[in-house]
């Protein structure tokens, strides 16, 4: 489920005209589709982050105001927040590089993840999956890092077949967690794999 992620936008102690704050925290891992914002909790200057090499308002889309002193604002002061932005697909471990459109020196990066769901497969007979994987064929780059999410009551443990059991992660996937980061480096038109522990629960990875 995609969730609302916030990066801080501080102010540092001897800023100068290219760098007035630091995002925080960088990097900064998010899932594809989570909705992320920024947070301006600079008194003194507006920001505006954008895609190193992109638009100033490819992703947030008007400056950020600088917050509102605590004299101008008693209870805690006010904090401007930028519009939310989504990634339709992950990127590599390096991550995405980003600036600030207003200040150059402030720099950060974003590591976007695309996610394997591993769902109970409800109402299935005993000879069929307990548990199936979604989406059941994800295209994904070359590199492009991905994750399997548990949501299901029992482990799981994703392979690409038995005998190469540990190619992916040293251990099953316990309810409610995830796996390590993954990402293959050459494409291929279909990989498939299964359920280590259930083998008869299958996918396939397609990797252009």
């Amino acid at each position: 489920m995609a969730q609302e992620i916030s990066i801080e936008i501080n102010p540092i102690s001897y800023p100068t005209p290219s760098q007035t704050a630091s995002f925080v925290p960088s990097p900064k891992t998010v899932m594809v589709n989570d909705l992320v914002f920024w947070r301006n909790n600079d008194t003194k200057y507006m920001h505006q982050p954008m895609p190193v090499g992109g638009q100033p308002d490819a992703w947030v889309k008007d400056e950020i105001p600088a917050k509102l002193s605590d004299a101008d604002a008693p209870i805690g002061g006010e904090t401007a927040t930028s519009n939310t932005v989504s990634f339709g697909s992950g990127s590599t471990q390096q991550g995405i590089p980003y600036t600030c459109a207003l200040h150059q020196d402030e720099k950060g990066t974003l590591v976007v993840w695309n996610n394997i769901n591993i769902n109970n497969n409800p109402g299935a007979a005993a000879s069929d999956p307990q548990a199936k994987f979604a989406p059941a064929k994800p295209t994904f780059q070359v590199n492009e890092l991905f994750i399997w999410s548990n949501n299901d009551a029992v482990d799981h443990w994703p392979a690409p077949s038995l005998q190469q059991k540990t190619a992916w992660m040293s251990q099953a996937i316990q309810p409610g967690q995830t796996s390590q980061p993954i990402s293959i480096g050459q494409a291929n038109p279909g990989i498939a794999y299964i359920c280590a522990i259930h083998p008869n629960e299958t996918g396939t990875i397609v990797v252009q």
